[in-house]
């Protein structure tokens, strides 16, 4: 997760996340359900907030409860992931595990990988194909790249945009 670890910010971040999240979900209803609201799975960046939700509860938090660090970023972990399949968000427990194990074994991809790629293997159906999401992820070089606030938005935006793009395509050639 390397916004959490590049963003100025965490809770502007995770409050961004929300907002897209929101405006993204009437495009993923369209875009796979058919229908202007589907409460029965929500998209990625609700996953994507958890996720990062959870690391702030991690760095933020743990001084303030008496029980050991390794115990308490387990119920974090559990408690985030159990939120995320109550409301059936696209990877739901999972997602938030590989969130998790990218940020505390960021500078481990010996071992961050071959976790991630096992669990997203084992989610079966077609969550199996994000595992070839890590090959351009393994290729990333750590650094953060020339930024523009046109180009940070963009990519949020791109992603409700195709899936508008995917329900037009729908409507037009199959209905």
């Amino acid at each position: 997760m390397e916004g959490a670890v590049h963003t100025r910010n965490m809770k502007k971040y995770i409050l961004r996340m929300g907002i897209f999240a929101l405006i993204s979900e009437v495009p993923f209803d369209l875009a796979f359900y058919h229908r202007l609201v589907y409460t029965g799975h929500q998209n990625v960046f609700f996953t994507l907030g958890l996720g990062l939700l959870a690391i702030w509860f991690l760095e933020h938090t743990i001084e303030q409860l008496d029980i050991p660090d390794v115990l308490y970023k387990l119920l974090v972990i559990i408690a985030a992931g159990l939120i995320a399949e109550f409301f059936n968000t696209d990877y739901g427990f999972t997602g938030i595990a590989v969130i998790c194990i990218f940020y505390y074994l960021r500078g481990q991809p010996q071992l961050k990988y071959p976790i991630a790629a096992i669990l997203l293997a084992a989610m079966g159906g077609v969550e199996v194909y994000a595992v070839l999401a890590l090959i351009p992820i393994l290729l990333y070089n750590g650094q953060r790249g020339r930024q523009t606030k046109a180009m940070q938005y963009g990519f949020y935006i791109f992603y409700p945009a195709h899936l508008l793009l995917i329900a037009a395509l729908y409507h037009l050639f199959i209905l």
